[in-house]
């Protein structure tokens, strides 16, 4: 039956009616239809994302663990016992230094990193790692630890260029070198004399200080070539990887 024929039998309103109703079922199925498939997408974007986080995370995770393998090496008996050769062979040059030259204090610094500025740049700083020091002379090493590079400016680029820094009487460096005056001059040090610790390819590794409190320097001449020979045979030591040979063969004298 048509709808014309439809109004002729059950009049206008009731067909009108029908037709409303049946227009708003079809848009009802279809809105179920689309909101279903909404929620599908919806789920799926969830799901996805949610994988995305879990392959982050693993990812961040596994750097993270790369980063502290690197940064933390676990040292092995080997290495320690190197290092502790190391430090041996080290302490006996500065005690032969000071015998020989019957110096208050001799003194090794070594260079170091120390953290990153905000544009991931290395800060250059030094330690005291080891001293001897005579029965009239008080240990300074625990308040020269991470010090900057560049409190020093004149000494660590006297260093780097020339190898050697002679202060035969710290006064004559008053005003050309305030900052090293004024460390050596609170300690009551009249004379000093650094030398460069060098790598084979002239990368400078620290230095190696001797300081005249109470005592007279004597023979500078002598105490230089001493003082000289005695830093090659640190730097040899800093160098070598392992140092056994180095004590089997009494090449460290």
């Amino acid at each position: 039956m048509t709808i014309a024929e439809q109004i002729t039998v059950y009049g206008v309103f009731p067909v009108a009616f029908a037709l409303v109703a049946a227009l708003l079922f079809l848009m009802f199925r279809s809105n179920k239809k689309n909101s279903n498939d909404q929620q599908q997408l919806i789920s799926k974007l969830m799901s996805d994302q949610q994988q995305a986080n879990n392959n982050m995370q693993k990812q961040f995770l596994a750097v993270a663990q790369q980063l502290l393998q690197n940064t933390n090496p676990r040292h092995s008996a080997e290495e320690e016992d190197n290092n502790r050769k190391t430090n041996l062979l080290i302490n006996m040059q500065l005690q032969k230094i000071q015998l020989h030259t019957n110096a208050n204090r001799v003194s090794c610094f070594l260079y170091h990193n120390g953290g990153r500025d905000i544009l991931g740049r290395s800060f250059q700083k030094m330690s005291m790692t080891h001293e001897t020091i005579d029965s009239n002379t008080v240990s300074v090493m625990s308040s020269y630890q991470n010090i900057p590079r560049m409190m020093f400016p004149v000494l660590v680029q006297k260093l780097s260029d020339e190898g050697y820094y002679d202060i035969t009487d710290i006064k004559n460096i008053k005003e050309l070198d305030a900052i090293t005056y004024q460390s050596l001059y609170t300690r009551g040090v009249k004379s000093a004399f650094f030398r460069a610790i060098k790598t084979t390819d002239h990368i400078t590794l620290g230095f190696v200080l001797i300081e005249f409190t109470t005592n007279a320097c004597g023979d500078i001449e002598d105490l230089k070539r001493c003082l000289s020979n005695k830093a090659i045979k640190i730097s040899g030591a800093l160098e070598v990887e392992d140092n056994s040979n180095l004590f089997k063969k009494g090449e460290i004298q």
